[in-house]
C-alpha cells in the first residue's frame, strides 16, 4: 500500500498533503509521490487536481499500476460507475490477482447494486490478503447493503483491529442498526363555515423493511365528510432495483364507500438522472399513476414530476 494510506485512514489529509508537496519539490518526477498526492487531494474532493497528478505519474511511467488504480478511485469518488468499471476491468485484465483492484471492483459493483459480484471480488481479495483492511471494509459495506448489519459490524471490527484509529471505519461502526419497523400517524381537520360539519382525515400506517431494497406497508385511513365516515385500507410495496431506480405499487379498498374511492390502484417510479454533487443534490425524474373507482365514475391520474 502507498504510505499515504495511513494518513488517509486517520483523516489527517492536510498533514499528508503538506508532507507530499514538500517531497514533490525535492523530487518532481517521483511517481509514488505524485500518486500519493492524487489520492490525498482526491479524498478532499479536488477531483480535477487529483486527475492531473495521476496523469503526470503515467506520463513518467506509462502503465504504472498505482496511478491506474488511482484513476479508478477518482471515478468512484466522482460517482462515475461506468467509467470506473471500464478502468478497473482494464486493470484486472493484466493483474487479475491484484488485491486493491479486486477491492475497487467490489466497490464499483456496490454502486451497480451487484452484491453478488462485490462479495465474490472481496472474498478473492481476502483469500490473497486476509489482513487487508480495505477489503474487510468493503465486505462490511456489502453485508450492510444486503441487510445483515451484524455481519457488517463484524467485518468493520476486524478492519479496525488492523487499522486502529481509522476515522472511516469508526464512522461506519457508529451508524446505528437500521430500523425495520416504522409507524406513521396523521390527522387533518377542516373547520367549515355555515353550520357545515368539520371534515376530518386521520391515518395510521405501519411499514416493515424486508431488506434494504424492499419495504412493505399498510395504511388505514378514516375520513369524515358531512356526517358520513369512510374507512379505507391500503397496501403498498416499495422496491429499489438499483441505487438510481426505484418503484412502488399500491392497492386500496373502501368497504361501503360513501365518498372515497371504492378501490384504487397505483404505481410509480423514480429514476435518479444526476448523482449528488458537492454543489447540489441529486436530480430525479418521477412518475405517479393512479386509478380511483368511485360510485359514479372512474378517475385516472398520471403525474410526471422532477425532484432536485
Amino acid at each position: 500500500r502507498l504510505p499515504c494510506s495511513n494518513w488517509m485512514a486517520t483523516g489527517k489529509l492536510p498533514e499528508a498533503e503538506t508532507a507530499y508537496r514538500r517531497a514533490l519539490k525535492l523530487s518532481p518526477r517521483n511517481t509514488d509521490t505524485l500518486v500519493a498526492l492524487g489520492l490525498v487531494v482526491g479524498s478532499s474532493q479536488r477531483f480535477d487536481e487529483a486527475g492531473r497528478f495521476f496523469d503526470r505519474a503515467l506520463a513518467i511511467r506509462p502503465g504504472l499500476l498505482d496511478a491506474r488504480l488511482g484513476k479508478v478511485r477518482l471515478a468512484i469518488w466522482q460517482g462515475d460507475a461506468p467509467r470506473a468499471r471500464a478502468l478497473v476491468d482494464d486493470v484486472l485484465a493484466s493483474a487479475p490477482d491484484n488485491v486493491e483492484a479486486l477491492s475497487l471492483d467490489a466497490r464499483i459493483a456496490l454502486l451497480e447494486a451487484d452484491y453478488k459480484r462485490a462479495g465474490q471480488s472481496l472474498q478473492r481479495a481476502l483469500a490473497l490478503d486476509p489482513r487487508n483492511a480495505e477489503a474487510l471494509v468493503g465486505l462490511g459495506d456489502v453485508r450492510r447493503a444486503e441487510g445483515d448489519d451484524e455481519a457488517a459490524r463484524q467485518a468493520y471490527g476486524q478492519a479496525l483491529a488492523i487499522e486502529p484509529g481509522s476515522a472511516d471505519i469508526e464512522q461506519r461502526l457508529a451508524v446505528p442498526p437500521p430500523r425495520k419497523w416504522r409507524l406513521d400517524l396523521g390527522n387533518e381537520v377542516s373547520d367549515l363555515t355555515d353550520g357545515l360539519g368539520d371534515w376530518t382525515d386521520s391515518s395510521a400506517g405501519l411499514s416493515y423493511r424486508l431488506s434494504p431494497q424492499t419495504t412493505i406497508s399498510g395504511r388505514t385511513r378514516l375520513a369524515t365528510r358531512f356526517g358520513n365516515t369512510d374507512v379505507q385500507i391500503e397496501g403498498r410495496v416499495d422496491q429499489a432495483f438499483s441505487p438510481a431506480f426505484s418503484a412502488y405499487a399500491l392497492a386500496a379498498a373502501t368497504p361501503d364507500a360513501d365518498f372515497l374511492a371504492r378501490y384504487s390502484l397505483g404505481a410509480g417510479a423514480s429514476w435518479q438522472v444526476v448523482a449528488p454533487a458537492k454543489a447540489f443534490g441529486p436530480v430525479s425524474l418521477n412518475i405517479d399513476a393512479r386509478y380511483d373507482d368511485f360510485a359514479d365514475t372512474g378517475v385516472t391520474t398520471v403525474s410526471p414530476w422532477v425532484q432536485g
